[in-house]
């Protein structure tokens, strides 16, 4: 899929939420998100659009780490919040529901 410069600036910034935020700002951003994206392109933010692992991986959970092809293999938000949420415990499991659910 083809992003413009405005959309993969928009995404990589909600990508990028986590990293020094908290879920609350990482809602706002998905509310302007939802304003400037259309979508296709907000799934593809959302849920990625390739598999992480190879199929023959033997990986717990392996179809929850998807990435996001047209951006050099960035995580896609659901692999961040699932990455949070079981491994570095910044999330809750009803912020993870309530996130990909957005």
């Amino acid at each position: 899929m083809i992003l413009t410069k405005a959309e993969t600036s928009c995404i990589i910034d909600v990508l990028k939420t986590l990293i020094y935020n908290d879920v609350n700002d990482l809602k706002t951003k998905l509310v302007k998100a939802k304003e400037t994206l259309n979508s296709k392109k907000y799934t593809l933010m959302m849920f990625g659009d390739q598999d992480l692992y190879p199929n023959n991986s033997i990986i717990n959970d392996k179809d929850k780490y998807k990435i996001i092809s047209s951006l050099d293999g960035r995580w896609c938000l659901q692999t961040q919040l699932f990455y949070h949420l079981t491994k570095t415990k910044k999330i809750t499991h009803e912020e993870y529901n309530e996130l990909v659910h957005f």
